[in-house]
């Protein structure tokens, strides 16, 4: 959040869950996850949180991927996978029925989503375990990352060389 010039306050989105990916089909997925959602919550507000507490989410986020512990209108913290499993998921499967998106099709790249969450393997995570069994060798890192994503596979099955 910040102030331009003529003192009106301002605030801006990062919108990264198509570059994200790594695959085309966790691209789709994620998107239909980040729409759902946004039409849901547009449709059917929550009460707002802090932003303090929305910035401690965000780093623990950033840091400990999905097993951050977050505050979200609840007394207790919670783990982030389990919040995307039990309460994100099936509010963005009603935001995509709200969109008109086709049932199935919103349900495939959804699972997705709940694959990986279960997995516990995102882009990031994947990159990690890798440079955690092979070193810092960010060729080949580049190398694995880029043959893996042609596959087509989704990030939550591909494997570690």
């Amino acid at each position: 959040m910040g102030f331009d010039a003529d003192g009106r306050a301002h605030f801006r989105i990062e919108h990264r869950v198509l570059p994200a990916g790594p695959s085309l089909d966790d691209m789709v997925a994620n998107a239909a996850f980040f729409y759902g959602l946004v039409t849901f919550l547009a449709n059917d507000p929550v009460p707002q949180i802090p932003f303090s507490t929305a910035k401690d989410n965000f780093y623990q986020a950033a840091r400990h991927g999905l097993e951050a512990t977050v505050d979200w209108l609840r007394p207790n913290r919670l783990r982030l996978g389990e919040f995307v499993l039990e309460e994100l998921l099936p509010q963005a499967r009603l935001g995509l029925a709200q969109l008109g998106v086709d049932r199935e099709e919103a349900e495939h790249f959804l699972n997705l989503v709940a694959e990986r969450v279960a997995s516990g393997q995102t882009g990031a995570e994947w990159q990690r375990r890798f440079i955690a069994a092979r070193g810092r060798d960010f060729t080949a890192l580049t190398r694995t990352y880029l043959h893996r994503q042609r596959s087509g596979e989704p990030v939550h099955r591909w494997p570690l060389p």
